[in-house]
């Protein structure tokens, strides 16, 4: 195993009356019976670890070792420290595998801030586009020197 991710429980620990898996909507045990249904197990956590995976292809990290080293170095690890057989190198976080790569001012996710980031920054400054608002952290809702000093620091990184 190299990551835990949801995949439901068969018992009910929180006493709702429902076991604690994960719901979905799909079939039960024929395919006429279409409904909500709580299914535990790898059918369940693989969607999720995949579901990560594919945001992470969005943002533009497409080398499927950079993926895994994104999913497996930032999991919350479990059990023992460290890759251990129960729960991989640890339960997936999507938030934090989704930073893992991220350097600020790389607008378009090449992987080195530099003249191409720039006229990016520079475009959406003209036009008031608020996509581009990195400082400070999470943004001001304005585009200024803050934004521009930021991608110094990252600058040929």
């Amino acid at each position: 195993m190299d990551v835990a991710a949801p995949g439901g429980d068969s018992v009910d620990q929180n006493g709702d009356g429902f076991v604690d898996g994960v719901l979905q909507q799909t079939f039960g045990k024929n395919p006429k019976d279409w409904g909500y249904w709580f299914y535990q197990g790898t059918s369940m956590s693989a969607p999720h670890v995949s579901g990560v995976a594919a945001l992470l292809i969005s943002t533009g990290v497409t080398d499927p070792d950079d993926v895994r080293e994104a999913l497996e170095a930032t999991a919350q690890d479990l059990g023992t420290p460290g890759w251990d057989a129960e729960y991989g190198w640890g339960f997936i976080d999507a938030y934090a595998a989704l930073n893992y790569f991220n350097i600020p001012c790389d607008f378009n996710f090449d992987g080195v801030v530099n003249f191409k980031d720039l006229r990016i920054l520079v475009s959406f400054w003209l036009a008031n586009e608020l996509s581009v608002d990195i400082a400070p952290d999470g943004g001001d809702g304005i585009i200024n020197f803050l934004d521009f000093a930021k991608c110094s620091e990252s600058w040929n990184q």
